[in-house]
């Protein structure tokens, strides 16, 4: 449908620039400096938008300025079923809630008046399921260093009828533990976050021990960081430092060095976006997995993030936020739910092809 309305508005003339914003990062500052340069109207659908929170921020934070009655600028948001229940627009706040960013209040503001639009209510049918978890045991091996042989065999989907399968992020993460050999498909979410988060702690151990950082840590050790790290955020070095000294094995004075090293590695292992001191653990399902795990049960480090003299922390309730002027002069997204499709996660399939209409000349708008 996206794809259709894109093309009914180029055929209006040259008034409509309309499109599918890509989804690398890495080209996203360019590909908003040319969109807020546009002349006319500019229509930017982004496709899987529950996986590209920060992205979404970044759009929505970036082109008001550019927007005026005369060359208006819509955003469409296409968000995949963030609940894994039947479809339903009864309550928006589950589609709203999706595709927010944590700490990027401006962008959660104008996503707080959004239109929600239901496209489909299809359920995601095991056949569809099944589809899905081929195409991943096929597209992942390159991107995961893996031959194009590594799996061989009929491998038995049975397990695909499961209700937690009605998520499209949990086979998508069943066939990435099926091809590195530790898929424990009956024991449930749980089982798939830690199997996923077992195969990132070896991405966590080796970019410790590189020779600029040099952070001897444990492994639990690490891994509460990442979770602290997804938690909240921090808007300097200081107020970084000061958070990791309410870590107990990182406070006091000597510990700063080891600090130091701390706040190198987050800043390394998932580099921040915009305002962001340090990125997070994606996608979001696995770093609320992560963090219900690790910081939950710890009040202070909890008290500690939330501070109100701190600046507003990352955080799953946009009322811990402070209030910012609200951005008038962009028109409210749209949000599109769809039935649930194959939703890829960032961290698991970073280079994974997105299906969606790829960059032209422009890197952003396709003219098709």
């Amino acid at each position: 449908m996206a794809v259709k309305l894109c093309r009914a508005l180029l055929r209006r003339g040259d008034f409509w620039k309309a499109g599918f914003l890509g989804a690398d990062a890495n080209r996203l500052p360019a590909a908003l400096s040319a969109l807020t340069t546009l002349p006319g109207g500019r229509l930017i659908v982004m496709d899987y938008a529950e996986t590209r929170t920060v992205d979404v921020a970044e759009v929505l934070e970036t082109l008001p300025d550019s927007a005026t009655s005369l060359e208006p600028v819509r955003v469409l948001l296409l968000v995949r079923n963030p609940s894994g229940t039947p479809a339903s627009l009864d309550d928006a706040r589950p589609w709203v809630d999706a595709v927010r960013a944590t700490r990027r209040e401006d962008a959660n503001q104008l996503l707080d008046d959004a239109h929600c639009a239901l496209l489909d209510a299809a359920p995601f049918w095991d056949t569809e399921r099944i589809t899905l978890f081929e195409k991943a045991l096929a597209q992942l091996p390159p991107y995961l260093g893996l031959p194009e042989e590594s799996l061989s065999g009929t491998v038995d989907t049975h397990f695909l009828g499961r209700p937690e399968f009605a998520q499209p992020l949990y086979v998508v993460m069943a066939a990435y533990l099926q091809l590195v050999g530790t898929l424990n498909a009956t024991d449930g979410p749980a089982a798939l976050f830690e199997g996923v988060l077992e195969h990132e702690a070896e991405y966590w151990l080796s970019t410790a021990a590189l020779p600029h950082i040099k952070l001897d840590l444990t492994e639990p050790e690490l891994r509460f960081l990442v979770a602290l790290a997804t938690l909240t955020d921090a808007t300097d070095d200081n107020e970084a430092r000061e958070l990791l000294n309410q870590v107990a094995f990182l406070a006091g004075d000597a510990n700063s060095r080891c600090r130091d090293r701390a706040l190198a590695w987050l800043r390394q292992l998932y580099p921040g976006q915009g305002a962001s001191y340090w990125g997070q653990l994606l996608p979001d399902r696995l770093g609320e997995y992560l963090v219900t795990q690790e910081v939950s049960s710890r009040a202070e480090l909890i008290a500690a993030a939330f501070n109100p003299e701190r600046s507003p922390a990352r955080a799953v309730d946009s009322s811990l936020h402070r209030p910012r002027p609200r951005l008038h002069r962009l028109r409210e997204p749209r949000i599109g739910g769809c039935p649930p499709r194959q939703r890829t996660p960032r961290r698991l399939v970073r280079a994974m092809p997105q299906p969606c209409i790829h960059p032209s000349s422009l890197g952003i708008v396709t003219h098709r």
